[in-house]
């Protein structure tokens, strides 16, 4: 199946679909092992306890690359949940680092609680260390 967005530096190869789901992700040799396996990297959002993941059917989602650049630009909105989400995603290119912003926006005027979640899922012959990290640096 066809990828919306690729996105590498020549050692590390992730691909987007759709939804902006993670579904290939090859290191160190493109092409030889993906990590992910066929399985989806999956974004959902709670907002005011109600859940729906990207690949629900209430997202209007339009996905591409910023212009003159190798960032993806991912805009989702929910108008049943009163939010959008503006994704930037990107492979650092002098290191094995795959990035992704999330920026959260209100579109309801109301004060609202967001949790967004990120399923992951690796899969390594190798069995090196893997190392994730997540930062929230603002609060609503």
């Amino acid at each position: 199946m066809a990828r919306a967005l690729t996105l590498g530096n020549g050692s590390l190869l992730v691909c987007l679909d759709q939804f902006g789901f993670v579904r290939d992700f090859y290191f160190p040799y493109v092409g030889l092992e993906n990590h992910v396996s066929g399985h989806k990297h999956k974004i959902g959002i709670k907002v005011n306890e109600q859940f729906s993941w990207l690949d629900d059917g209430t997202w209007d989602i339009s996905i591409g690359y910023k212009l003159e650049t190798m960032v993806g630009y991912l805009v989702c909105k929910n108008e049943k949940l009163g939010v959008s989400l503006v994704m930037e995603d990107s492979v650092y290119n002098e290191s094995n680092v795959f990035l992704r912003q999330v920026d959260v926006y209100n579109q309801s005027g109301q004060f609202i609680d967001v949790q967004v979640f990120f399923i992951r899922y690796f899969i390594s012959a190798r069995q090196k260390k893997e190392t994730q990290h997540f930062m929230t640096p603002l609060t609503m």
